[in-house]
């Protein structure tokens, strides 16, 4: 008999009907059939000694980077599973270490390739159920062309991104809603390896400080950019504190010690929207459900939650204050390295968000355009093949604002939409931890704009939220009053 690790939830065939439980609470120790977050640990080592053996070869071989990334078009056509779990290693594959591998220059080209035999497979197993989202994301995407026709100076890009991004994310939605029970199982345990092999690769970098620190600032690992590594760690840290204050765990867990790891890898690279993505996240799920289940926290959930909190909080701040390096680290993660004080360290940003919003001013029903700069240059770039546009790179870190500088008040009221949707998709989930992992997915975006780069790092956190936002086989919804006590 294989072992089996339980993340929380046991199998939903050993479960036992809980109609009782209250809504958006799952029971903690005896977990929650929707939840289904299962890793089976003989398939999560094979997972891991696969994605390391690919690794070493992207290393050792760099042709064979572009021979794999290729291969993943054919693997996208076997199920709704593998064309989610091919866009994902895609990404990440496309935000590798520079310093350690080396790409060709048809990248590009072939994860276009990927998304669209992704799409193809997710089509051949549509479900009416992925509509519900779907439905305001392509409402979304509908009035960006609108607004984009009109006032983009480069309609071809933003056209291109546009259809981009709707094809990911419409993807991430159709496969999710097709998995199954064990298929969803054996996704999570995929997901769980491939974060393994980024984590503990990322780790033995640190050895080479070149490499670790390859563009002379925060640990970035075997990826490509310090965000990018702070940005991937911030949804699971969520999950796992969300395990342990959100939910009847003693603070003495594996979790904990999980957890902690990567909040140092995130102050490692010195990704400040991370931990402000895990913390918004964390109070944003807290706060939902005092609102809509507040009889019941207080009564039995409140109290002891808080008690943890409040313990949490003491002992880090008494550890800080009382220990010279770690408050040293924690004021240079916060100032971020040579900053004399707060309004320095955030200039980077607030320069960026002051100029979206005077061009926003500037045109603010309906913007300048989806996905690019305002004005008749763009800043970087732009890569075709045979006269189209697959490549075309910008940076804006504040989604705020920036939606608001491309699409204007219209489009940001239907992505205002959008997200309700799924927020109000994912909370229909007993899982309290899918919500938190929404919203952190959700929160990174205001300081790395990863919502719409869904050929990129972006497929990443939308393959997250998809199942966040279908967390039971087949797109079975049940309305939160159905876990009413």
């Amino acid at each position: 008999m294989r072992a089996r690790f339980n993340f929380g939830v046991q199998a939903a065939a050993s479960l036992p009907a809980q109609q009782s439980t209250p809504r958006g609470v799952s029971s903690g120790r005896n977990g929650d059939s929707a939840a289904l977050f299962q890793l089976n640990t003989r398939g999560l080592l094979i997972h891991v000694l696969l994605l390391f053996a690919l690794l070493v070869s992207f290393y050792l071989v760099p042709a064979s980077l572009s021979v794999v990334y290729w291969l993943l078009c054919p693997v996208a056509l076997v199920s709704p599973r593998m064309a989610l779990q091919a866009l994902v290693f895609a990404a990440c594959v496309r935000y590798l270490n520079p310093g350690l591998f080396t790409f060709g220059g048809n990248i590009g080209l072939a994860s276009w390739a990927t998304l669209l035999c992704a799409a193809g497979r997710a089509l051949m197993s549509f479900r009416p159920q992925s509509l519900r989202i779907m439905a305001p994301i392509w409402l979304f995407g509908l009035v960006a062309f609108a607004t984009s026709s009109v006032a983009s100076s480069f309609v071809g890009v933003s056209v291109m991104k546009l259809l981009s991004f709707l094809l990911g994310a419409s993807t991430a939605i159709m496969c999710a809603c097709a998995l199954s029970r064990q298929e969803r199982a054996a996704l999570t345990t995929w997901l769980a390896a491939l974060l393994v092999v980024i984590v503990l690769a990322s780790l033995l970098t640190l050895f080479m400080p070149a490499i670790a620190h390859f563009r002379g600032a925060g640990f970035q690992g075997i990826l490509n950019h310090p965000q990018s590594l702070g940005a991937l760690m911030a949804p699971f840290v969520s999950w796992l504190l969300a395990s342990i204050y959100l939910q009847h765990r003693s603070l003495v867990s594996p979790y904990l010690f999980v957890a902690v790891l990567f909040v140092v890898i995130i102050v490692l690279s010195e990704t400040r929207t991370a931990m402000v993505a895990v913390a918004l996240g964390l109070a944003f799920t807290f706060l939902h459900y005092v609102v809509r289940s507040g009889r019941y926290l207080s009564r039995h959930s409140l109290p002891k939650n808080l008690s943890k909190i409040m313990l949490s909080l003491v002992l880090l701040t008494t550890m800080t204050l009382s220990l010279a390096p770690l408050r040293d680290a924690v004021f240079g993660y916060v100032l971020k390295r040579d900053s004399a004080n707060v309004e320095e360290a955030l200039s980077s940003r607030t320069h960026g968000i002051d100029s979206q919003w005077q061009n926003f001013l500037a045109r603010p029903v309906e913007g300048w355009g989806f996905g690019i700069y305002p004005g008749h240059h763009f800043a970087k770039e732009i890569h075709y093949f045979m006269g189209i546009p697959i490549s075309a790179p910008v940076e804006k870190g504040f989604l705020p604002t920036a939606v608001l500088e491309e699409v204007g008040v219209v489009g940001s009221i239907f992505l205002l939409f959008l997200l309700f949707r799924m927020v109000k998709d994912a909370a229909s989930n007993r899982d309290i931890r899918w919500l938190a992992l929404l919203y952190t997915c959700v929160f990174v975006n205001l300081g790395e704009m990863v919502f719409f780069s869904s050929g990129g790092i972006g497929m990443f956190f939308w393959v997250l939220m998809a199942l966040a936002c279908t967390p039971r086989n087949a797109g079975k919804k049940r309305s939160l009053h159905a876990y009413s006590a």
